[in-house]
């Protein structure tokens, strides 16, 4: 009778341990660290520029993927479409009341004081990097002032940035954004990185890699260029990191809206990996 107790209770301890083992040994689908992103301005006021409203020729750009429609109004981003007189940033036509607005990223900073103009400076880069609706607000990169957000609503502007001050030349992209999760790469070196904005907790994160079990294709260059990639050396390792190689992906949702496949192509091949979002949801409830 002693024996059978003991024996019973020896396979406890082994199951106990063995489960203990096995957890142990999952490892965290992401590899995230505390993002230095932070709304650094709202409730701004900018009313850009007129300009030139598309005339019956131009109704051609209503159709294109690169326009945002709301309502009535459209929004672009002027630098992919050649008009005449429209330069860089986010336009805002009305089609039916043929009204055109122009906000350049830099005027946004000059009227909110972040930046100011030198009489005898050069041309400042008004461009977007990036354009998505989150519910009832558009965010979009730039090249300079950080992130920024422009409510539908109340026609104000907010900025997130890594930064206080606003460098030109300090090129943020947004490459993705829905209404769960926002995604923006700042591409240059040293500093690149990778950031996910949770728009239902409203926190940051840094994407600093990904367990190469989500990798489904490791890319590599095959061109001449000054900095080679060759993302196979992570293949047998336990994770990819999310660096300098990875900035500026072309992010797709897929399965149904649950999940995000990443792209970086190269000019032969390509890295993709997929994020779900409870793999996202994890990694901010772990960090909180």
């Amino acid at each position: 009778m002693k024996r059978i107790f003991l024996l019973a209770v020896l396979l406890t301890i082994f199951s106990v341990v063995g489960k203990g083992q096995k957890n142990k040994d999952l490892a965290d689908p992401l590899l995230v660290a505390p993002s230095k992103f932070k709304l650094m301005a709202t409730d701004v006021s900018y009313l850009g520029e007129n300009c030139s409203p598309s005339d019956k020729t131009d109704r051609a750009y209503s159709e294109s993927s690169e326009i945002i429609r709301v309502g009535d109004d459209v929004y672009y981003q002027a630098q992919y479409f050649y008009r005449n007189g429209l330069g860089e940033g986010l336009v805002a036509e009305v089609f039916a009341a043929k009204t055109c607005r122009v906000y350049r990223m830099f005027g946004l900073a000059e009227a909110a004081g972040w930046f100011k103009r030198k009489e005898d400076g050069g041309p400042t880069p008004d461009a977007t990097r990036g354009l998505f609706r989150v519910g009832n607000s558009l965010w979009m990169g730039s090249n300079g002032i950080g992130v920024a957000v422009f409510d539908l609503d109340r026609k104000t502007w907010s900025r997130f940035d890594l930064k206080p001050s606003v460098v030109a030349g300090d090129h943020v992209s947004v490459a993705y954004a829905d209404d769960n999760y926002v995604f923006v790469s700042r591409a240059d070196f040293p500093g690149a990185s990778l950031h996910i904005y949770s728009v239902k907790q409203d926190r940051w994160l840094g994407l600093k890699a990904v367990l190469t079990e989500l990798v489904s294709e490791f890319g590599y260059t095959t061109e001449r260029v000054q900095v080679g990639v060759d993302h196979r050396l992570f293949a047998k390792q336990k994770y990819l990191p999310v660096d300098l190689s990875l900035m500026h992906p072309q992010i797709t949702p897929i399965n149904h809206g649950e999940s995000y496949l990443f792209e970086r192509k190269f000019a032969e091949t390509k890295t993709a990996f997929g994020i779900s979002k409870s793999d996202l949801e994890q990694a901010f409830t772990k960090s909180s």
